[in-house]
């Protein structure tokens, strides 16, 4: 994925937001695998000769978290949506992050984009935030407030551990001394080599 880019357009004033509160903030971009996920119903059904057949749809989850933090040891994904960006998009990212991350939430600049309606699922982006534990912040020009505390998801063990270790690396390198303590100590220790 080659290497993650530094803040760019509000982020900083998020990543300032939280340093206020007590949050220490990884300084860029953190990569989250992308992964491909198949939908629980099957999309259709078609019979062929030897039996039926049974498609499902696969989609992928997101794998760029626009700003990671840790408090009180846990460890914090934020996705930052714009007034441009299509708050659908945040449903696919938040379900990724929230394989790896302590708490997820996403923080909006048009707190209405939360209220548009999926025809497919029958809800509200809003509702299916809420149904997840997925935060959401509202940036009113400049001031964050909370609308939606997040719940504390149930990261994979992998997963999570090895965001804590990249983190731990970075704080080492930047203040010389590690902020987290990973049970692993080896990026290799997260693969089968």
């Amino acid at each position: 994925m080659g290497i993650p880019k530094k803040y760019v357009g509000h982020y900083p004033l998020l990543a300032n937001w939280l340093v206020s509160i007590g949050h220490l903030v990884y300084p860029y971009e953190m990569t989250c695998d992308p992964v491909i996920v198949k939908d629980k119903k099957p999309s259709f059904t078609m019979k062929l000769r030897g039996g039926n057949y049974t498609h499902y749809e696969t989609h992928h989850l997101y794998g760029l978290v626009d700003v990671v933090s840790r408090f009180q040891d846990k460890m914090w994904a934020w996705e930052y949506k714009s007034e441009n960006d299509n708050i659908l998009r945040a449903l696919k990212q938040t379900e990724n992050y929230a394989r790896s991350f302590d708490y997820v939430s996403v923080v909006v600049e048009n707190l209405s984009a939360t209220e548009r309606h999926i025809r497919s699922k029958g809800l509200y982006v809003k509702t299916i935030l809420k149904n997840w534990g997925i935060g959401v912040i509202w940036n009113d020009e400049g001031k964050f407030k909370i609308v939606d505390e997040p719940k504390m998801q149930e990261p994979k063990e992998p997963f999570n551990e090895y965001i804590r270790l990249k983190f731990d690396r970075y704080c080492r390198i930047l203040y010389g001394k590690p902020y987290l303590k990973a049970q692993k100590t080896k990026i290799a220790d997260f693969f089968n080599l």
